[in-house]
């Protein structure tokens, strides 16, 4: 259960920032993994933010082009989402969409998969913008 996970999540993210550091890689991944959980409680503020922590740090140590960096680029673009941002989401995913393109061909199915993602975002934002009849 959700609940009874976070704790656990919490203590590793604490042992791995306290062992390794709060940018070593795994720090990362625990602290992603935590928001991701965060995200499934409805927590949705905290885990904006701990995504977004994520993403920063992964930028400016591995680059905008690594493929953990697009994970956390996808990681707070859901929960923008979620949060019925989607005007703020819909440039993340954007990236996202560029991001497979370039490394792996118009066709492919992570490619399609995030075209169809941004299809979703766009008519998601149009029909939030629709007023109610």
């Amino acid at each position: 259960d959700l609940k009874s996970a976070e704790p656990l999540h919490r203590r590793a993210l604490g042992g791995l920032e306290a062992k390794l550091g709060p940018e070593h890689p795994a720090t990362l991944t625990a602290m992603s993994n935590l928001a991701t959980l965060l995200h499934g409680q409805e927590k949705l503020a905290a885990a904006e933010a701990m995504h977004r922590q994520v993403l920063q740090v992964r930028e400016a140590k591995l680059g905008t082009d690594h493929r953990d960096t697009l994970a956390s680029v996808a990681n707070v673009a859901n929960v923008l989402v979620a949060r019925g941002k989607f005007d703020k989401a819909q440039p993340l995913v954007q990236r996202e969409l560029a991001w497979h393109e370039q490394h792996y061909g118009r066709r492919d199915k992570r490619t399609l998969e995030s075209a169809h993602r941004l299809t979703q975002l766009r008519e998601a934002q149009g029909s939030s913008k629709t007023p109610a009849a």
